[in-house]
């Protein structure tokens, strides 16, 4: 894992280097010429394998089963969890999140079934990205790493930091860890397979992405350090738990601008028309 860690920041240092002569119209995307590229990239990578793999998965797992393994997972991260509740300094989601991790790894099956979800204790989106956030580094720019997707800069870092507080770094053999992490990603991917048609069906599907993106990742910050009285409750997985929402309103946006757009040329194209009558000379039978 100390390798994938070197890979992930030498990844982020080539990325900052490429695209820092950018030009750029969003405040936070310094770098849409490269993140444009890599999106595209990354959008084939998925169309001809990681989808194709994910709907395999989908297919062939019963729904209960795939939520249960979603739900292990999500309780394997809790001590991330934790942890990022004692660097905020965040005591009542500790207390609630250790709440979370003993019950379920007991009473639910190593986490299979969510128990402390129906015990009123529901999951919550915490991570180091957050803690960067809480402690005055935020609104970075945003970034799409090659292969990993979507992040802002100190969500990035984070990212790198949180994989030392998950079980896979720490696996006797390491295949066995980076098959698990594997498996991770895929169920994760999967979640997200109903809502693939709003991305392809968007006018720019990278400014639909992006904006979806950043929207959900502020929600989830809003709500991790109290400023939102929210806390997810019944979501697939935690990378779902606000995405899909965000997309959702992003595809309404698209959609209104879309109906704005048609009606001004319907009505551009009404008014020539008309225009084109006036003009046109009367005709008469001498």
């Amino acid at each position: 894992m100390d390798r994938f860690f070197q890979l992930f920041t030498s990844l982020l240092a080539v990325c900052l280097l490429v695209s820092c002569a950018t030009r750029h119209n969003h405040p936070r995307d310094p770098y849409e010429k490269y993140n444009r590229a890599v999106f595209g990239m990354n959008h084939e990578l998925d169309r001809f394998i990681l989808r194709p793999v994910a709907d395999m998965y989908h297919t062939l797992m019963p729904p209960p089963v795939e939520t249960g393994v979603s739900n292990m997972f999500n309780n394997v991260y809790e001590p991330s969890r934790m942890a990022n509740d004692l660097l905020q300094l965040n005591f009542p989601f500790f207390l609630k999140d250790t709440t979370r991790f003993v019950v379920n790894s007991t009473l639910g099956l190593a986490g299979f079934f969510d128990i402390a979800e129906k015990m009123g204790t529901p999951r919550h989106t915490q991570d180091f990205g957050i803690t960067l956030a809480k402690w005055g580094v935020k609104d970075t720019p945003y970034i799409i790493m090659p292969v990993f997707g979507s992040f802002t800069v100190s969500d990035l870092v984070g990212s790198a930091a949180d994989q030392y507080l998950k079980p896979w770094v720490y696996i006797d053999p390491a295949k066995v860890g980076w098959g698990l992490y594997a498996l991770d990603k895929i169920q994760i991917r999967a979640s997200f397979l109903s809502t693939d048609h709003l991305v392809d069906e968007a006018l720019d599907p990278y400014i639909f992405v992006r904006d979806a993106y950043l929207q959900s990742r502020q929600n989830d910050i809003d709500t991790a350090l109290g400023k939102k009285g929210l806390e997810v409750s019944g979501a697939v997985n935690e990378e779902e738990d606000t995405f899909v929402p965000a997309i959702e309103e992003e595809k309404t946006k698209a959609e209104k601008t879309k109906t704005e757009s048609k009606t001004k040329q319907s009505t551009k194209d009404t008014v020539k028309s008309e225009s084109k009558k006036m003009k046109a000379p009367v005709k008469t039978p001498f």
